[in-house]
């Protein structure tokens, strides 16, 4: 298990010129792949229950989950955003582009970034999370 959590900050999920695409497709992947080892854990919890034995806790589960969690909601903001700024940028801004719309998600992606960055250790670098935040 260790060795997907290690996988979660793989350059192509840390690098701010990645394609948002690739690194949502590659997060999906790992999250299938720990995925299966979760339900063999929840299977041999099962027999130990069975057996009335002391059920395994492997804290490697909520590290992954927290760690993969917080690196797909940035890659989402960031594709979102993407699809946004072409939008707002490619389109007649006067007759097309809400100003209170286009300032709401502004706010929203600053407040789900700031949100994520309280989960990184004090003085963290992240390119992804610096190229969304303020």
């Amino acid at each position: 298990m260790t060795e997907y959590i290690s996988k979660i900050d793989i350059d192509n999920l840390v690098l701010k010129d990645t394609p948002p695409n690739d690194a949502l497709d590659t997060l999906k992947k790992q999250k299938k792949k720990f995925d299966d080892s979760r339900s063999r854990m929840e299977l041999l919890n099962s027999y130990q229950d069975t057996l009335a034995q002391n059920q395994t806790v492997a804290k490697e589960i909520e590290i992954f989950d927290k760690k993969r969690n917080n690196r797909n909601r940035l890659w989402e903001n960031v594709n979102s955003f993407r699809a946004d700024h072409a939008h707002w940028m490619g389109s007649n801004f006067k007759e097309s582009v809400d100003a209170a719309d286009v300032e709401k998600k502004v706010k929203a992606y600053l407040t789900s970034c700031n949100d994520i960055k309280m989960n990184f250790p004090k003085n963290f670098k992240d390119e992804v999370l610096d190229m969304l935040s303020v």
